[in-house]
């Protein structure tokens, strides 16, 4: 393993000089305690930590994350009021361990492993996959938590990323009748861009209560509009959310809960940024937008669940949680291509309609018992659904030269589109399957050792249909089909010697079914996952005024498909399933309060994710994609009186590889992107139900580039900008 500090090595030695103070000052608490009794600290208000002490996620039921033998961060509303966002994807920074890897809300990078559009369990919604939207990042208004799982998962959730996934937990109607309204304005001033020009601005509502005088029925309204422009040229984010839910309180033992989701956005096209030759040096301004003023890529979906909760005592219960969700969503514009040469950039006209459903549920069944001394919580359950995808092309046209465009000085207007637009053009008629059960136990050995066991078997079926072209009629080419089945295990034990420290170590495996249309040398379609498996120990700590969690992993996912290069007779590409990759490291993350009013967050993460095995063997030892080895932040948030507060937050992120492996293995010819530190800065105001922030983010207007995922789609950072926002109780 290399541990390395590239160029920022000052900075991170700054940052990590914070780590120390804090782990520091978490070790003279613990020495207080022990010297002047409980006593000294109970004069100590607590209040608002940004990491909440217990979960859902990482076993599916409320445990204290100490009794949980794996990583997980259950980041509070409290710590996404002090980053002051709307949008999720802007957390990600402040985790340890995950990355922004692109534009979209499925775009990131867990523990070196990077996530897609087609990779739906990487963010979950109350333990169920589907988003509403797949390009705008989900909002923040409607989630009491985030939830972080590192490493494989699939013994409870199934198909997903060795990693691990994000879940979010939804805010659920309340007792106590609340109400919030928020207005928040924000615009850019930094790089080339201009307040004027950028200003825009969200409304937010968040309301709950009961409905009766006995409180049997419970309501909650989450609503947003956004219309806010950005810091790219004729850049533009519209956005209106709404989210009714209702609870039923049928007696004690027995709740329900049904909700429904509706999110309409519309955005600016945008491919983003290019580099010539690899070379981020050759990238323009970050403002520069390579598309039409008018290209759009709007989306829109439809959610609908249901969650039942019953108890048939005080130690057997059942819960069933159920989600749907229709999506659509279109690019149309012209799409960036490739180089026609170092400063021109050629584009194609592209029109692309897609639409999707989710329907997934999970029901289990959770009993405690005894057997002798040593105690047990079983969970037993089945979870499975349908996701169906229709990709149609409406165009489709690798372009002429009139669409080209100067990457430093691009001028619009200018192109004018093929006479045939439909050239290349398919439909894709896809369904994904699946049928699983599972079985877990948290196992009490005695006061100082527990454990966690699970299986799960899961069998899936995939289905493409391929028509080309479907202009002016579609005619059919061929039909992809997928059987297969997954056996996934974990195992975890843990050591708590008092009420302060556990230690632990685990097993766990994840498989990802494999993609359509991929054939084997004798033309048959792969039917194999990919797997992952992963072995980490750690420590958690649990002090009084902080917690603490340092763990340290091995990932390896096997029988990564890959393109031999090689063709059947028909055309098809050859597949074999000949890939390793391969992810060590170590996270730590500390969250708490130095005093009664200093809170902090702190976070590091060192991952060096590699090619273990490749059919080519040049490209054996490469980076994988968009996985930087360090990463480190802080987050400090200082009440100095009743009303007034400041956060001052330090993010740092080291270079990391934007474009494939180098066939040539020499990887100075892939897009390198630089490291960068970025300085956050918060005020706050808050008296009698009211809140006021005004944030600086990127405060000294850092160039930086967020990921990318070729040359030509280089997503640039958020130059320096400031939002301000009021929020009010009643």
């Amino acid at each position: 393993m290399i541990y390395r500090l590239p160029n920022g090595r000052q900075t991170l030695k700054t940052v990590a000089v914070l780590a120390v103070s804090t782990l520091a000052a978490s070790y003279s608490w613990a020495q207080e305690k022990s010297q002047t009794g409980d006593n000294a600290l109970e004069e100590i208000v607590v209040t608002g930590r940004f990491i909440s002490q217990t979960g859902q996620s990482g076993l599916k039921s409320d445990v204290p994350l100490r009794d949980v033998p794996m990583t997980i961060s259950s980041y509070t509303s409290d710590f996404m009021n002090a980053i002051e966002t709307t949008r999720i994807h802007d957390l990600y920074s402040y985790m340890s361990g995950v990355a922004q890897a692109g534009a979209t809300g499925y775009d990131l990078s867990i523990r070196g492993f990077s996530s897609t559009g087609n990779d739906r369990n990487v963010i979950m919604t109350d333990g169920l996959p589907g988003l509403a939207v797949r390009f705008g990042s989900p909002p923040t208004i409607d989630a009491e938590r985030i939830e972080v799982v590192k490493g494989p998962a699939a013994v409870l959730y199934g198909q997903i990323q060795p990693g691990g996934f994000i879940n979010i937990i939804t805010k659920k109607p309340q007792e106590e009748q609340r109400t919030l309204v928020k207005l928040r304005t924000e615009g850019f001033y930094g790089s080339d861009a201009s307040i004027g020009d950028t200003s825009g601005a969200t409304i937010s509502l968040d309301s709950t209560g009961p409905i009766d005088d006995q409180g049997k029925f419970l309501y909650r309204i989450v609503a947003e509009y956004e219309n806010n422009s950005t810091f790219r040229d004729h850049g533009f984010s519209k956005s209106k959310y709404f989210v009714p839910s209702l609870t039923w309180n049928m007696s004690d033992d027995t709740t329900a809960t049904v909700f429904a989701e509706y999110r309409d956005e519309d955005h600016a096209l945008d491919n983003y940024l290019v580099a010539y030759d690899n070379d981020i040096k050759n990238a323009a301004s970050l403002t520069t937008r390579y598309q039409e003023p008018d290209d759009k890529q709007p989306e829109t979906g439809y959610v609908g669940g249901l969650t039942v909760d019953h108890s048939f005592s005080d130690n057997v219960f059942w819960r069933l949680n159920y989600r749907y969700v229709w999506h659509e969503d279109s690019a149309i514009g012209y799409e960036s291509l490739g180089f026609r040469d170092a400063t021109t950039l050629r584009r194609r006209d592209r029109n692309q309609k897609n639409q999707r459903t989710y329907n997934f549920l999970d029901t289990n069944l959770g009993w405690n018992t005894q057997t002798g001394s040593v105690g047990h919580r079983f969970l037993i359950g089945f979870n499975g659904g349908k996701e169906t995808a229709d990709f149609k092309r409406v165009n489709f046209d690798n372009g002429n030269a009139t669409l080209d465009i100067d990457i430093y000085n691009p001028v619009y207007g200018q192109g004018i589109p093929n006479a045939d637009r439909h050239v290349g053009d398919n439909l894709r008629l896809r369904r994904f399957d699946s049928r699983a059960v599972y079985l877990q136990d948290q196992i009490e050995f005695s006061t100082h050792w527990k454990a966690v066991a699970a299986l799960r078997q899961e069998s899936f079926d995939t289905h493409e249909d391929l028509y080309q072209p479907i202009y002016p009629t579609k005619t059919y080419v061929r039909t992809s089909k997928a059987n297969g089945d997954s056996l996934s295990k974990m195992a975890g034990l843990i050591y708590q010697p008092d009420d302060t420290w556990s230690w632990y170590a685990s097993y766990a495996e994840s498989f990802d079914p494999p993609t359509w249309g991929r054939m084997d040398a004798s033309g048959k379609q792969i039917t194999s996952p990919e797997k992952g498996k992963q072995v980490e120990a750690g420590v958690k700590a649990d002090f009084e005024r902080m917690t603490a969690t340092l763990s340290f992993f091995s990932i390896v996912k096997e029988d990564v498909a890959q393109d031999t290069g090689l063709d059947l007779p028909s055309g098809d590409a050859i597949w074999a399933l000949s890939g390793k990759e391969k992810s060590d490291g170590f996270e730590l993350e500390v969250n708490g309060n130095i005093t009664e009013n200093w809170q902090i967050i702190f976070a590091y993460s060192n991952v060096d994710a590699k090619v273990d095995a490749d059919v080519n063997p040049d490209k054996v030892g490469q980076h994988l994609l968009n996985a930087p080895e360090n990463t480190a932040s802080v987050w400090n948030r200082f009440q100095f009186s009743d009303n007034w507060g400041v956060g001052l937050g330090v993010k740092y992120t080291s270079e990391r590889y934007g474009s494939a492996y180098a066939g040539n293995g020499d990887e100075s010819t892939r897009l390198l992107l630089p490291d960068y530190t970025l300085v956050d800065l918060g005020i706050y105001y808050t008296r009698e139900g009211f809140d006021a922030t005004l944030k600086f983010g990127n405060l000294f207007d850092e160039t930086y580039y967020v990921g990318a995922i070729r040359n030509t789609n280089i997503v640039p950072g958020v130059p320096a900008n400031a939002v301000l926002s009021f929020t009010k109780w009643f």
